[in-house]
């Protein structure tokens, strides 16, 4: 008997060092936005924005009315239900593109709480003032794919 009860707690001496030789990859509470090597938390106190999952078209012009402003219409699917205030993240460029066709990331902000898994259309209306001089049109982007139009 003293054998199985030697044994019992041998195993639960291995078994207890095993534990403690192990560190936890579990990062600690760093949220990344879904960006980089942390664990995105999601607070439902803070908007999170991302980018929407599909471009379906995108209609742009000069504004007739305000000259020196390009509008453009994109209508766009969000993988879920309720997302929100929609904004367009222009891209950064060191020189101006070659082509004239200026790029822009559509987000707007996840769901909070429960949502509904299906995609969901919603239009997002851009106004671009000033932009710079030789644009020739747009590209808007979204998980899925990218859709541009001339001006």
């Amino acid at each position: 008997m003293t054998k199985q009860i030697v044994g019992k707690w041998t195993l639960l001496a291995v078994a207890g060092l095993a534990l403690v030789g192990c560190r936890s990859t579990y990062p600690t509470r760093t949220a990344s936005g879904g960006v980089g090597p942390g664990t995105d938390f999601v607070d439902s106190a803070v908007p999170h924005r991302a980018m929407v999952w599909h471009i379906e078209s995108v209609h742009a012009s000069l504004d007739s009315t305000q000259p020196g402003q390009v509008v453009a219409h994109v209508r766009a699917e969000a993988p879920t239900s309720g997302w929100i205030n929609p904004e367009f993240v222009p891209f950064v460029y060191a020189t101006p593109p070659k082509d004239g066709i200026y790029e822009f990331a559509l987000t707007a902000e996840r769901p909070g709480g429960v949502a509904v898994q299906r995609l969901t259309p919603f239009d997002a209306d851009l106004v671009w003032r000033n932009p710079p001089p030789g644009v020739r049109g747009i590209r808007i982007h979204a998980v899925e794919n990218h859709k541009e139009d001339h001006l």
